[in-house]
């Protein structure tokens, strides 16, 4: 007996799917490329993996670890295996599924015993174990997790019992048994207890989940708030797809809900062009400066596919597409040879001082190579491209077929075969194909995309009658035969997307997308093979796996000159007949040819890292140039400045003076540490400064390592009384009052790049004091002097 589920859609054995066309050539070059070889990742992916207890290395990748990242490339390797029918992929993943399922613990419970009793590492490897049950049906597996669960759960429930009994905020004396549930990622788990409880019908399983994710959980309020999420992005991602699980076999609407409300404030607050959120590695806005984990893009693709499930809502299949279409190919070299740790859809160079993000500046996350320090995008990029073809296909609860994601490829099934006959998303016409000995009677659900407005269907060459409503699934049930042809046309209009939120840094921001494809101007390259590159004593030991070090080799600083009246008039389509891989560049068959402006002044940071779409510019003439899909690029221009919106006018703060250094205590918070111009102490010996063209105030010049408490004051004059924006950029805790009202306060450590932004900041007619106090007390992780920065300015509307 099985679990009862209330999802609309399910899923297909991989098994049952080839890949055809691009996608299979994508596959392919995964298959040769770094899913063949996962050895040139280096440590922990040349070990045995979890076919047996692999020698570690130093301290690094002790614990759970080397098992989270090696977990993930066994479930790649296995859906890719199948996927393409490799005996030897099959057997590599099958044999690390094997050894855990033939090696439990005495008490029944599956894989390694890690020091800090995580749960997540086998949670990722769950994931693996279900692709092999899902290939091969093996009953054995199922009873093996059951009573892995049965083991496993134990704690948690009683963990949840202490929580409700006691104060949650006081979590001392709970040790690591507030670990297993309260933690992180260790709640993920419930994935896989839903799982097993589908396969093998113990009530128990689902009653444990229920008890570790019930409708009154944090979590679940965190899901159903309309608070902005803050969380590490991985984490987040995986997360999210848990309340919608709690959904598919509970039929509890308020698991749902929350489940689609944490995409929605995903959506709202975090989304970039490409289809991805930031995260670098939390959650950080919607401006295009920042990054992605690659492996935020098997995390969240792979949630959504559960809404998609659970739903039956064309809406979530269409952000799996953009996103493994963009961003996943785009953070990849073609030949499936090397990736990028985090990815930006603004990305000017790449080479192994270019991060510019919040964490890790200097580092060498930023660089196309086969070796990262950090391994989970290793790992995790396996997954992406063959977890979307997996669910390209699925069932419905009606006993139908379900065409949910698109892309050439063929559904075998014990009655028929349909080929989806295709160059999707390149192309806007896909074919069903059918092939079967008798007529088959049965649903086939097609998919309209949300962003299609004129679709059109035929079946054997007459026109469908049937609603195409986009962002849905239409519903053929009929018999069908041998040599039956659906057709379905998807005209792909040109959309100009604007970014303009309130809590975005930086100018208006314009991308453009042509049905499910972004489009980027792939920015001329000088290419340097860095012939030692190493991640922290991290080698790829193979020449034909090279890491990448990408400079920009031409202009890319460009304003896009069309706006929502005039794009369609402004933009040609070019449609190219040479064929070939449509991920590599110029080879696509689409291209679009835009009109732009040059911005003048818009340079690398420091010269060395991808600087923000600024806020004011002058303009140069009209010229040119040439988009290609986002997949296609790797240094890349996607979200321009608008080159026809009127400019904001910007008070510029240049002339500074600056105060000795007050001593600073880092153990307490700057707020309670008032000194100098707070106590109305007019006996300071105030130096004079001026910023930089940029703005910037290098407060290196007079300061060096001292560590402490800085004042910099200055003061702008307006004509009459106004509202403006303030943006301030500093290094460490920093303060600003104006006119001795206190505008901002920050504790958190900032990069040059961080820009924080106010609005609804107060003047009056006349002259307006402007007071800053920041504090210098950590250490940099380049070559930047310790809190040596200070830039502040206005811009009015």
């Amino acid at each position: 007996m099985k679990g009862e589920v209330f999802s609309q859609f399910a899923e297909l054995s991989p098994a049952a799917i080839q890949p055809d066309g691009w996608l299979l050539e994508y596959l392919k070059r995964q298959q040769t490329g770094m899913s063949g070889h996962p050895e040139v990742h280096d440590y922990p992916f040349n070990t045995c993996l979890w076919n047996g207890v692999a020698k570690r290395k130093g301290k690094h990748g002790q614990d759970w670890w080397r098992y989270e990242q090696t977990a993930y490339l066994v479930d790649g390797l296995l859906s890719l295996g199948y996927l393409l029918k490799d005996k030897a992929l099959i057997k590599k993943g099958a044999d690390n599924v094997s050894y855990v399922m033939n090696n439990p613990q005495k008490n029944g419970r599956l894989g390694p015993v890690f020091e800090s009793k995580s749960e997540w590492p086998f949670a990722v490897f769950f994931r693996a174990i279900a692709v092999q049950y899902s290939a091969t049906g093996d009953k054995d597996i199922a009873e093996s997790l059951r009573q892995h669960y049965l083991k496993t759960s134990q704690e948690q429930i009683s963990l949840e019992q202490v929580l409700k009994s006691s104060d949650v905020n006081d979590k001392e004396g709970l040790g690591t048994t507030y670990e297993l549930v309260g933690k992180d990622r260790n709640i993920c788990t419930v994935e896989g207890l839903c799982k097993t409880y589908e396969w093998t019908g113990d009530t128990e399983l689902l009653d444990k989940a229920v008890a570790v994710l019930p409708v009154d959980s944090a979590h679940l309020t965190m899901f159903a708030s309309d608070d902005k999420i803050h969380e590490h992005g991985v984490t987040y991602m995986e997360k999210m797809k848990l309340p919608t699980i709690m959904y598919m076999y509970t039929g509890t609407k308020e698991y749902l809900d929350a489940g689609i409300n944490a995409v929605r404030k995903l959506q709202r607050d975090h989304m970039l062009a490409d289809g991805m959120p930031s995260s670098n590695e939390h959650l950080v806005g919607r401006d295009p400066l920042w990054s992605h984990e690659t492996c935020d893009i098997a995390d969240m693709t792979w949630s959504l596919g559960y809404l998609l499930m659970a739903t039956g809502d064309g809406e979530w299949a269409d952000m799996i597409e953009k996103a493994c279409f963009n961003a996943a190919p785009g953070a990849v070299t073609k030949d499936f040879k090397a990736l990028q740790y985090l990815s930006s859809v603004n990305q000017f160079i790449a080479d192994d001082k270019s991060n510019h993000n919040t964490l890790g500046y200097g580092k060498m996350w930023t660089c196309y190579s086969p070796v990262h320090f950090t391994e989970c995008c290793a790992g995790n990029v396996h997954r992406i491209m063959p977890n979307y073809a997996a669910r390209m296909w699925m069932k419905s609860k009606d006993g139908g077929v379900v065409a949910a994601l698109y892309g050439p490829s063929t559904l075998s099934t014990d009655k028929l075969k349909i080929h989806q006959k295709t160059s999707y998303p390149f192309a806007e016409t896909i074919e069903f194909a059918f092939e079967t000995e008798e007529p088959v009677n049965m649903p086939f659900y097609i998919r309209i995309p949300g962003w299609c407005t004129t679709p059109e269907l035929t079946v054997n060459g007459s026109l469908e009658n049937a609603e195409l409503k986009p962002g849905t699934f239409v519903k053929l049930d009929r018999t069908f035969t041998d040599g039956d042809s659906i057709v379905l046309k998807l005209p792909m209009p040109i959309q100009l997307k604007r970014l303009s939120d309130a809590h975005a840094i930086g100018g208006e921001r314009l991308s453009i997308e042509k049905g499910p494809l972004v489009y980027a101007y792939s920015i001329p390259e000088k290419v340097v093979i860095a012939e030692d590159h190493c991640a922290r004593e991290k080698r790829c030991n193979n020449e034909e796996f090279p890491t990448y070090y990408l400079y920009p080799d031409g202009p890319w600083n460009f304003a896009l000159d069309c706006n929502e009246q005039d794009v369609l008039e402004k933009i040609e389509v070019v449609e190219r007949k040479n064929g070939g891989y449509p991920f590599e560049p110029g080879q696509s068959p689409v291209a679009l040819r835009v009109p732009v402006k040059k911005v003048m002044g818009w340079e690398l940071t420091d010269e060395r890292f991808t600087s923000r779409v600024p806020l004011d510019y002058d303009l140069g003439e009209s010229e040119t140039i040439t988009l290609e899909p986002y997949g296609a690029t790797r240094l890349r221009l996607t979200s321009f400045p608008d080159a026809t919106a009127e400019k904001p006018t910007r008070i510029a703060v240049k002339d500074w003076n600056v105060s000795p250094v007050y001593e600073y205590d880092p153990e307490r918070p700057l707020a309670e540490q008032a000194v100098g111009p707070e106590k109305q102490d007019e006996d300071i010996d105030w130096k004079e400064m001026q910023a930089d063209s940029d703005g910037f105030l290098h407060l290196e010049k007079n300061y060096e390592e001292e560590r402490g408490i800085i004042f910099a004051k200055t003061h702008i004059e307006v004509q009459s009384d106004c509202t403006i924006k303030m943006f301030i950029s500093h290094q460490n805790a920093a303060a600003v009052w104006i006119n001795g009202q206190q505008q901002y306060f920050e504790t958190k450590w900032k990069r040059p790049n961080n820009l924080a932004r106010r609005d609804g900041v107060r003047l009056h007619a006349g002259k307006n004091d402007i007071l800053v106090k920041v504090s210098r007390h950590e250490g940099a992780l380049s070559n930047e002097r310790l809190g040596a920065y200070l830039k502040v300015f206005f811009l009015m509307e």
